[in-house]
């Protein structure tokens, strides 16, 4: 078999292993992810949420759930990216989601996945000092919201397509990042704009991280002159507008710390929300645990998900000072002296080797003994 053609059965069986199966939220990609063909990412990231209040619509309240009511929620992200060139990946995402709220009569709970979602990103920029990709994805709903049933949501139910661009950049031990980008959700939600910013602070393996991030209503609801009718269902969940909401906008900060261990990627923080309208509050708990593997080399080396040192490194030569005297001047190469051909004897000469010859040959026979 031509070993190029099975090491591309091999790409596809992976891309399709992916596809069916792996995936994550609309944020659960980690940002620094590799660009490289050939690199298989599987990422795994639970969190915890506890919603506590609800931000009014105007935004000038800040009104806690009802005594005795609470609104927890578990998620469960499992994703898969396959790198099909250095400058472009596809990845896919589920999400299994755990809710259970809590009121004065009711306790419910509600256990399922809720999405499946593909996506894939593009790499425009990279050099030594700063990184632009574009990421897109379309999340298809596995359930959507009844809104006469009785269950606890644990999901918004709606189908979605998402584009992002996001900026990476080294300066020294900072790598600060930025993104932005647009989430257009069907079943008459709003549209939101996605935004935000932040920076590392990276050592030899770990690092630690901050950012603000959140979502902006921009595309309005079809219920905006009526928003009881979506969020009546709010009932269902303590009280809290944790999802289904109408023109739902939040701002929450967020700090993690990150540590690589060879192939391995591992990251634990916790976020609490800023400000917002018509959307819950609370406070939350993440972690990940990523693995990237290089399908095309076959070994264990630990795949890089950042540029080292070495590599941010450029030599400084516009200081005024002229360079060419710190480099050896070129010699050019030794000319080759012609030997000289052997000269051809004269005839004298060879005449006279002759009768040279001759004459030790006749001393030698004068010089012989007689036998007696």
């Amino acid at each position: 078999m031509d070993l190029s053609v099975g090491k591309w059965r091999i790409r596809f069986s992976l891309i399709i292993l992916i596809a069916s199966v792996f995936a994550s939220s609309t944020w659960a990609i980690d940002n620094q992810r590799p660009f490289k063909g050939g690199i298989l990412e599987l990422e795994f990231s639970p969190s915890y949420y506890q919603a506590n209040a609800n931000y009014t619509r105007s935004g000038s309240e800040y009104v806690e759930l009802p005594s005795g009511n609470s609104y927890r929620l578990i998620d469960m992200n499992f994703a898969g990216r396959y790198g099909i060139s250095d400058k472009s990946a596809l990845w896919a995402a589920t999400r299994f989601s755990s809710a259970e709220s809590i009121d004065t009569v009711n306790t419910r709970s509600k256990g399922s996945f809720t999405f499946v979602q593909l996506g894939f990103d593009y790499l425009f920029v990279d050099t030594k000092s700063w990184d632009l990709f574009a990421e897109g994805s379309f999340l298809f709903p596995l359930e959507e919201v009844s809104e006469t049933s009785d269950e606890v949501l644990n999901g918004e139910g709606a189908m979605e397509g998402v584009g992002r661009l996001i900026a990476r950049y080294r300066l020294g031990m900072l790598e600060p990042f930025a993104d932005a980008g647009f989430n257009y959700r069907g079943g008459g939600r709003s549209g939101l704009l996605l935004y935000g910013f932040g920076t590392e602070l990276a050592f030899k393996s770990f690092s630690l991280g901050g950012e603000l991030r959140g979502f902006q209503s921009i595309v309005d609801d079809e219920n905006t002159g009526d928003p009881s009718v979506r969020e009546i269902v709010a009932l269902r969940n303590g009280g809290a507008l944790r999802y289904y909401a109408v023109n739902p906008n939040l701002m929450e900060t967020n700090f993690w710390g990150r540590w690589l261990a060879g192939n391995h990627m591992f990251k634990i923080g916790a976020g609490l929300p800023i400000t917002g309208n018509a959307t819950s509050a609370g406070y939350q708990l993440f972690g990940t645990w990523s693995f990237a593997w290089d399908t095309q080399s076959y070994s264990s080396e630990p795949v890089s998900r950042k540029k080292d040192d070495t590599d941010r490194f450029q030599e400084e030569v516009n200081d005024g000072v002229d360079q060419n005297i710190f480099y050896k001047p070129t010699l050019p190469p030794p000319v080759p002296t012609p030997t000289p051909a052997p000269k051809k004897p004269s005839r004298k000469k060879l005449q006279q080797d002759l009768d040279q010859t001759e004459f030790q040959i006749e001393l030698r026979r004068q010089k012989k003994p007689r036998r007696r």
